[in-house]
């Protein structure tokens, strides 16, 4: 009997850290699948945001219009564009109500109060700035 003891003991000690092992890998390989797909996601979202690009295409100061083209790759929508007449934000009336916006599709015009030239007009969006004096 004193020969099996310790036999058993370290049978049961493997059996142990067996055990262990595997709920320490189990529990690792679960943390790793969810760190990488929550990076996936905000990768994916901070490449959607960089390919939403625009252009200013014309500025009419006479009729308070501003013409802007998305030259991105990905749809956007006009609430990602914002407009600024030397420096100040303005509030854009984009016309038609639909929001949505399609790249290299025809330029929408950025309806704002009448301005007088010379005026530095400048956009952002999430992949760019643009900028032009008139």
């Amino acid at each position: 009997m004193k020969g099996i003891t310790p036999i058993i003991a370290i049978i049961l000690l493997l059996l142990i850290t067996v055990s262990m092992a595997g709920f320490a890998f189990v529990f690792l390989q679960r943390t790793l699948e969810q760190t990488a797909e929550s990076t996936e996601t905000g990768l994916t979202g901070q490449l959607n945001k960089q390919e939403q690009k625009f252009a200013i295409d014309g500025v009419n100061a006479d009729g308070g219009i501003i013409y802007v083209r998305h030259t991105g790759s990905v749809n956007s929508s006009t609430d990602d564009v914002s407009v600024y007449i030397n420096d100040v934000l303005q509030s854009c009336n984009w016309g038609g109500g639909k929001p949505a916006w399609a790249p290299n599709s025809p330029p929408k015009g950025c309806n704002v109060t009448t301005f007088t030239c010379p005026a530095t007009i400048k956009i952002t969006a999430p992949g760019n700035t643009d900028s032009t004096s008139c």
